[in-house]
């Protein structure tokens, strides 16, 4: 029998795991949901009770803990925090989009404008808008913004009536919160980030054992040059190397 471990487990298919369901982010994700639904129905019983008692002044998204926080209100904050990962804002007039604090771009990543190429640069999405003919500035934007983000803004397409911008889920084709794309969200963000943090820590490893060498069993090699560190980790040291305290 060959043990395995629960990261692995929970892991996609399609990148080496077994498939099984992390509980953790699964019911992370039921709470999202029920975020979704405070969003996307305000006047619900729920939604206005809660509204009340924890955010009389502002939106779900913009509410915070408290000094008397319930249970509920704990998870459903847990689940806020979930839901904007992958909430966007569809755009209509734009007038009630912030350019710099919403996700507002459709891509998987960065849904916001990464930086201003000068100082005062406009903040409502509307103001990037050419209301009489119903398409984007594209000069306006060419000027503030990175030519990434300026493809993206350009391909998004604008609608010839006036209508209120709306909340959207963007993982999903209908622009509904549906728990499977928000719980699939959350695993490919939890393995990226365990990718990025262990290519930092390679990085920072090989960083110290090029100033200062590296332990192989219980030898201590010290390289002279970065040459010499390179011929150690090739040739003397083994596979698995461990730090002694």
């Amino acid at each position: 029998m060959s043990w395995v471990s629960w990261e692995v487990m929970t892991r996609p298919k399609h990148l080496g795991g077994l498939g099984f369901r992390d509980i953790e982010i699964f019911n992370l994700c039921l709470l999202a949901r029920q975020s979704w639904r405070i969003l996307q129905n305000p006047a619900s019983l729920s939604a206005r009770l809660l509204k009340a008692i924890y955010f009389p002044n502002t939106s779900i998204l913009e509410a915070k803990l408290g000094t008397h926080p319930s249970q509920i209100w704990r998870s459903v904050l847990a689940g806020r925090d979930v839901l904007t990962q992958g909430l966007i804002r569809r755009i209509g007039d734009g007038r009630t989009t912030k350019i710099w604090d919403d996700n507002w771009l459709p891509r998987d990543c960065n849904m916001k404008p990464i930086i201003s190429l000068k100082v005062n640069p406009p903040r409502l999405v509307s103001e990037l808008i050419d209301e009489t003919t119903a398409t984007w500035k594209e000069e306006l934007i060419r000027e503030f913004f990175l030519p990434m983000d300026v493809l993206t803004i350009l391909s998004i397409p604008l609608c010839t009536r006036r209508q209120p911008d709306l909340w959207s889920w963007h993982f999903d084709r209908k622009g509904l919160f549906i728990v499977k794309s928000a719980y699939r969200m959350m695993v490919t963000t939890k393995i990226n980030e365990r990718i990025i943090l262990k290519e930092m820590q390679d990085h920072q490893t090989l960083s110290l054992i090029v100033k200062g060498g590296v332990h192989c069993g219980k030898r201590l090699y010290l390289p002279r040059s970065e040459s010499s560190c390179g011929d150690l980790l090739s040739s003397r040291c083994p596979l698995q190397m461990f730090w002694s305290t």
